[in-house]
């Protein structure tokens, strides 16, 4: 990597930060003054690498930072820009070899429909659905999810038409790379054919529960780092929600079960969900979570010799 991607990089780096500190779960009063400063410091260093020619990528977050708010409800408004800047900043960059995190901003409508979402599957799975009616059903929107992105890649029309719809549960990064929801339903399809309704349960519970609570602690009282920009305080509480979710399942679904076989199976599973979201960053979390959630209570229950 060349000095100037390197600066780039850490520039980059340097205003996802910024909209770190900004999001609606964590901006406060006391912190509108520093975080004008944060953004004054920030727009003469983007005005310094955008006046270089190979600093075009970061045109667009110049001309957003020039404008920082000058009233409190301005705040918002002036995110919400920033995060498109940034996300084409990250299209950008990717193309030169220079990988940027992805921004995941607080979006309470977005985890509403993550927990309805898994509750309702769970209560499918367990009073509706056959192990084979498991499978047709996450097949039928498997196929429909991936149909959708196939679409939308060769129509931009069809792209921003489907972005409109979703658009209260959408990530801005998704306009351009494989929808969360996509992922989910992939996901749900390998454990309707490998996995038990069990597991499967399971899985949609930490990943329903857990991911989203998660997400709401860490960005709102996070302060210990871990891998990868995760905090302690975010995977303390997608261990402890994902396995108190998944253990009140068993406990009701599985009565059979012991205290101690609920509790390991509910946990083992939470921790499994926790590290791939910890670690399996280059796969959507939507993806990686409920299988790796559903192998370790599959794992764990046949070591229990639980069939």
């Amino acid at each position: 990597m060349t000095a100037l991607q390197a600066d780039a990089r850490d520039l980059a780096q340097e205003v996802f930060l910024l909209l770190q500190s900004l999001d609606p779960s964590r901006l406060r009063d006391e912190f509108r003054e520093s975080a004008r400063q944060q953004v004054e410091r920030l727009a003469r260093e983007v005005r310094r690498l955008a006046s270089d020619e190979s600093g075009a990528p970061f045109a667009g977050v110049a001309a957003v930072l020039e404008e920082a708010p000058e009233a409190p409800g301005d705040w918002e408004t002036f995110r919400k820009r920033l995060y498109v800047a940034y996300d084409a900043l990250v299209v950008s960059l990717r193309q030169q070899a220079i990988d940027l995190p992805t921004l995941r901003p607080t979006n309470y409508t977005r985890s509403l429909f993550h927990v309805c979402s898994a509750v309702g599957s769970a209560l499918l799975v367990q009073h509706v659905l056959s192990p084979q009616g498991m499978i047709w059903v996450a097949g039928a929107f498997t196929l429909a999810g991936w149909t959708m992105e196939i679409s939308r890649r060769h129509s931009a029309l069809v792209n921003r038409l489907l972005m409109g719809i979703f658009k209260h549960v959408a990530h801005e990064h998704e306009r351009h790379r494989i929808n969360s929801s996509t992922w989910y339903t992939t996901a749900l399809l390998l454990i309707a054919l490998t996995m038990s309704p069990m597991a499967c349960t399971v899985a949609l519970l930490v990943l329903g529960l857990g991911d989203p609570v998660a997400g709401l602690i860490g960005r709102r009282f996070g302060r210990v780092r871990l891998a990868n920009g995760k905090s302690l305080e975010g995977t303390l509480a997608f261990v402890a929600v994902g396995a108190l979710a998944a253990g009140a399942a068993l406990a009701l679904y599985y009565p059979a079960l012991s205290l101690l076989s609920v509790g390991i199976l509910a946990l083992t599973s939470a921790i499994m969900g926790a590290l791939a979201e910890l670690f399996l960053t280059h796969i959507d979390d939507n993806f990686s979570i409920p299988l790796a959630a559903g192998a370790g209570c599959s794992v764990a229950a046949a070591l229990l010799a639980i069939s």
